[in-house]
């Protein structure tokens, strides 16, 4: 296989592309006043879209919202509970994820595979933005007596057109048993899910 690079575009509209984990707010440069779209949502996007396509036969997500929320190991534990997989070498033949995007692991000596895809590890919006901030109401109910909401306030981004800069590395390929199909699936999943993707928060 040769060495491949991928230049990916898409365009999000009255959204939050790629919100903070500690905050939720758009990632956002404001010295360079462009919104930002992380290396981890865009492997998200294509493992969502592989672990929930039907005719996706075979390819085990390791890094699936299906399986535990814990650590790897829990979620080593649960796979080879389900599919025997026991080593790092199982986990390359059965988790189409790991062969792309790698995985670490901590119990054991033989603990890293690196990943033979890699994205940027934050791409920029194109063009220049300004996020709007806007507030909406929420209502929690503790207590059939208590009524009363409160008002949630959060910005999110008018349009921005983002340019997703990622390759693929021959030799780690080879070494973590990638194929020419895994590469094709990967460039589908990518396009079908974010196309599917339609809501305020991606």
């Amino acid at each position: 296989m040769n060495k491949k690079e991928f230049i990916f575009l898409y365009d999000a509209k009255n959204t939050i592309p790629n919100g903070d984990p500690f905050t939720g707010e758009q990632r956002y440069d404001e010295e360079a006043q462009k919104a930002l779209v992380s290396d981890v949502r865009i492997k998200r996007y294509i493992r969502d879209f592989l672990d929930n396509d039907p005719f996706n036969e075979g390819d085990i997500i390791f890094y699936s919202d299906k399986t535990s929320k814990g650590t790897t190991k829990d979620r080593k534990k649960e796979l080879e509970k389900q599919y025997k997989i026991k080593s790092l070498d199982d986990l390359k033949e059965k988790c189409i994820d790991v062969r792309l995007f790698g995985v670490v692991t901590s119990e054991t000596k033989d603990n890293k595979l690196t990943g033979a895809v890699q994205f940027m590890l934050f791409n920029p919006s194109i063009n220049r933005v300004s996020l709007i901030t806007t507030q909406n109401t929420t209502m929690m109910t503790s207590k059939s007596e208590n009524t009363q909401g409160s008002f949630a306030t959060y910005s999110y981004l008018p349009y921005g057109l983002f340019m997703v800069l990622g390759y693929f590395n021959p030799i780690i390929g080879k070494e973590n048993k990638v194929s020419e199909n895994d590469i094709k699936k990967m460039i589908i999943a990518l396009w079908q899910e974010i196309n599917s993707k339609n809501t305020r928060s991606k």
